[in-house]
């Protein structure tokens, strides 16, 4: 009795999934990478505002970009020297 309920459970999954199941190993591993890289290399974050000290402001002179991002505001990154603030970094 309970061999032909296995039975018909394992039918409908294999209906349900076109499987036994497969294909969630590919899918746990990719979220497995990109938790892995976003550790690796940092979350995205947009820049908000950017801080400068000059009258005529611009996102090359400025002094310090705020972003925000997966994880919230961080504020009075420094800007990269020869480009300014990015509209998009990795932290």
């Amino acid at each position: 009795m309970i061999d032909e309920r296995l039975r018909g459970t394992i039918a409908r999954l294999k209906e349900m999934t076109g499987s036994y199941g497969r294909g969630y190993g590919v899918r746990i591993g990719v979220i497995l990478a990109a938790v892995l890289w976003m550790g690796a290399a940092g979350t995205p974050h947009l820049l908000v505002t950017y801080d400068c000290s000059f009258n005529r402001c611009s996102r090359q002179r400025a002094n310090s970009c705020n972003y925000v991002g997966v994880f919230g505001m961080r504020r009075g990154i420094s800007p990269d020297p020869r480009h300014g603030c990015s509209p998009v970094v990795l932290l």
